[in-house]
Parts: structure tokens; C-alpha cells; sequence
């Protein structure tokens, strides 16, 4: 499945780059940031501004 694959290609850009979640969402191919943040919350239990 591509979902868990790009979600944690997200985490390592959250967690080892200077983006904004807003950067890390629209690069990586996701175009609602809402949505993006609730999906990434799904899958690991935290938010993507967490990990910034």
C-alpha cells in the first residue's frame, strides 16, 4: 500500500528537516492539511508538529 509507505517518508521529513507541516504535506503529495495531519495522527498517535 502507498499510504504507510509515504506516511513514513512524512515522519523522517518531520522529524530530520526544517519544513512546516504545511511543506511536508503539500511535498509530499497530499493536498489537505487536515486531512494529512489526522492521518498521520492515525497511524502513529501523534501529530506531525510534534515531531518538529
Amino acid at each position: 500500500m502507498i499510504e504507510p509507505r509515504r506516511l513514513q517518508n512524512v515522519r523522517k521529513l518531520a522529524a530530520f528537516s526544517e519544513l512546516s507541516v504545511k511543506e511536508i504535506c503539500f511535498a509530499s503529495g497530499y493536498r489537505n492539511v487536515p486531512h494529512f495531519c489526522a492521518q498521520f495522527k492515525k497511524r502513529f498517535g501523534c501529530t506531525p508538529g510534534s515531531l518538529l
